[in-house]
């Protein structure tokens, strides 16, 4: 049973109080922490049976600090500075029957269809925290004990406004736990990038702790201060590459990240090349079934990348993979694929899926992922969708 507390806004004098059945000798044998800062955990003895928890450094304003007990002989002790406490959680999510039996009738056929295949990563975007099931993280935990994946690719939105940071910062430490901390890659959404623009409360938690999670928990080689970068899986010949396409209303793809995404495209002559953003398609009419979609201005900026670079590479864009528009579509008129996936949220921003709209509670069809597979030597792409859209999503296609 785990047991998690989190604070902000604290002072630097304050302390957290523990009450154990078991002398501690290493702290970090029974006590987990996620700290902004580069600190340390200390553990003060009051007596027998006592402790008190602080940073090393003390506790800073503004920051968020999570900690969580992983013995069941430990507990916090509560406090009357409630002002302090902003959430106790000892659940365990644990993946429903429903899916369970679902998963175990389509693993099968997934393991089947892609045994000669040679590079496997789940991927799911537009999480919105708010409005999302929240299976998601123990649906890709079994997946990954039954399925090969070597990878587990974000594609953005995890929040939908800046008040929902909170949230979305326990359910990727949540994730991050139910994956046996497994890393994953995380590409930066719009509502991600300008989040406080949604709230004007100044008592959430600052964004700054919500990008200290990703990256510290990335395998993205992240360029200094930008949340681009790029990542090289050396024995299967692959590069990544995840790019920042902005806000909502205003794109981040500057000369300087696009000089950055040439150059990369250039650097490995014999790789094949992912590439993630999660902005490339907009549209219109979206609550329409057949709603006028587009490329987006940062997409046009991204493909015109590609472009001035194309003829002189000798490596292989397998595909470029973006969300944000909530539906599954491709770009047919390009000459490398450009593949958009649908939502993994439910409710009001499910609705821009014309075509899947409705995420019924307790069915498979609360959450959309995908399973990618890719076959570097015949140039394939398989996309199977697990969940929402089942079947009649999915893509075999060449690269």
């Amino acid at each position: 049973m785990k047991e998690d507390i989190k604070l902000k806004y604290v002072t630097k004098d304050e302390k957290i109080e523990i009450i154990s059945n078991i002398k501690i000798s290493n702290i970090d044998d029974y006590i987990e922490y996620h700290f902004l800062n580069d600190d340390k955990l200390v553990l003060e003895k009051i007596d027998n049976n006592s402790y008190y928890l602080y940073p090393s450094l003390g506790f800073q304003k503004d920051n968020l600090y999570h900690i969580i007990i992983k013995d069941k002989n430990i507990s916090f002790k509560s406090t009357k500075k409630k002002e302090l406490l902003l959430k106790i959680k000892s659940d365990d999510i644990k993946l429903p029957k429903y899916w369970k039996k679902y998963l175990d009738d389509k693993i099968p056929s997934l393991i089947d269809k892609t045994k000669n295949n040679d590079f496997n990563f789940i991927l799911f975007s537009d999480v919105h925290i708010n409005t999302n099931r929240l299976k998601f993280a123990a649906i890709i935990k079994y997946l990954i004990d039954k399925v090969r994946v070597d990878e587990v690719i974000c594609n953005g939105d995890v929040i939908t406004s800046y008040d929902t940071l909170i949230k979305a910062y326990d359910e990727l430490i949540k994730f991050k736990e139910l994956t046996k901390g497994i890393k994953y890659l995380y590409v930066y959404g719009n509502h991600d990038s300008n989040a406080k623009d949604y709230s004007k409360d100044e008592n959430v938690v600052k964004l700054n702790n919500f990008k200290y999670l990703i990256i510290n928990n990335d395998k993205i080689k992240y360029e200094k201060n930008k949340m681009y970068g790029v990542y090289d899986i050396d024995d299967k010949k692959i590069r990544i590459i995840v790019l920042d396409t902005g806000a909502c209303k205003v794109s981040s793809l500057d000369e300087e990240e696009l000089e950055y995404f040439k150059s990369k495209l250039l650097e490995r002559s014999d790789y094949n090349i992912l590439i993630f953003a999660h902005r490339i398609f907009a549209g219109t009419e979206l609550y329409e079934l057949n709603p006028n979609i587009f490329i987006h201005e940062s997409g046009k900026k991204i493909k015109d990348a590609i472009d001035e670079v194309y003829d002189k590479m000798t490596s292989s864009i397998i595909s470029i993979f973006s969300g944000h528009n909530h539906i599954d579509c491709m770009d047919e008129n390009s000459k490398y694929n450009n593949i958009a996936r649908t939502c993994d949220a439910g409710d009001r921003n499910s609705l821009f899926d014309a075509n899947y709209q409705y995420r019924d509670k307790q069915t498979t069809k609360e959450q959309a992922i995908d399973y990618v597979s890719i076959n570097t030597k015949l140039r394939t792409i398989d996309v199977i969708r697990i969940g929402c859209g089942d079947a009649l999503s999915d893509l075999s296609i060449k690269y």
